[in-house]
């Protein structure tokens, strides 16, 4: 492979992966695997949240990259850890509910930024397609709290064999697995709120689905139809010249 090749393979490479959505994926693949592990400790539940609130930021921060904008998150998101992290320390429920509402708020800004990045790329790259599922995961957490702050202001809302009053994972768990309308039925919605929000997350999962699918493929398809474009106009060009040189030849 000549040095030509390998520098084309690694500039293609570093374009695959530009934009930063990796790294928000692997953070958020951590999160999913390692609440339900150390949920169960007050210290685990705290480090996190943190971590939850670090993601929310990363995420706006790859998709925007505006300084006010990621300034204004990332001081809502402290204002939120805290009041969540005080919650769970002096077991006060009362403190952690407005903090979970901006978490909400968060949760909903958050995916629409990285989902109008994603809509953006004019091709598909790696980086694209991880954003599409960071987009997945964050919708997943924004439902999970949703329902954390139902039981919290309805407490009874939804039914499971062990207590999930103060087991956030347990609720991402519940979201995840109605997201992709797996349905185990281990964890159930009881009150109206919670089983009309359940069902609304099944159809917006599929929905997201579908779209977001049908829009990578759509600029899969484009692009291909580009690059044969751009190489058949290239082709005439180059077998005029060709043919050129004879022709010049023997007028010489």
């Amino acid at each position: 492979m000549t040095d030509v090749s390998r520098a084309n393979d690694l500039a293609n490479e570093e374009r695959q992966l530009e934009g930063g959505f990796l790294g928000l994926l692997v953070l958020l693949v951590g999160l999913f695997i390692l609440a339900p592990v150390v949920d169960e400790q007050t210290a685990g539940r705290v480090v996190v949240d943190l971590l939850f609130f670090a993601a929310l930021v990363a995420a706006i921060y790859v998709s925007i990259r505006d300084r006010r904008t990621v300034l204004l998150a990332l001081l809502m998101a402290a204002i939120a850890w805290a009041g969540i992290a005080a919650a769970d320390v002096f077991d006060v429920a009362e403190v952690g509910i407005p903090a979970k509402f901006a978490a909400v708020a968060l949760l909903a800004v958050a995916p629409v930024t990285v989902l109008s990045r994603v809509l953006r790329d004019e091709r598909v790259t790696l980086n694209t397609i991880y954003g599409a599922v960071c987009v997945y995961f964050l919708l997943s957490f924004f439902w999970a709290v949703v329902y954390s702050l139902i039981e919290d202001l309805n407490p009874g809302s939804f039914a499971a064999p062990i207590s999930i009053e103060d087991r956030i994972s347990d609720f991402v768990y519940f979201s995840m697995v109605t997201q992709t309308t797996l349905g185990y039925g281990d964890i159930t919605p009881v009150s109206g709120l919670s089983r009309s929000l359940s069902a609304l997350e099944a159809v917006l999962g599929q929905i997201f689905l579908v779209v977001t699918v049908a829009r990578l493929v759509a600029l899969q398809v484009a692009d291909s139809s580009r690059v044969r474009e751009d190489g058949r106009n290239d082709a005439p060009s180059q077998g005029n010249s060709d043919r050129g040189q004879p022709a010049g030849g023997g007028a010489e």
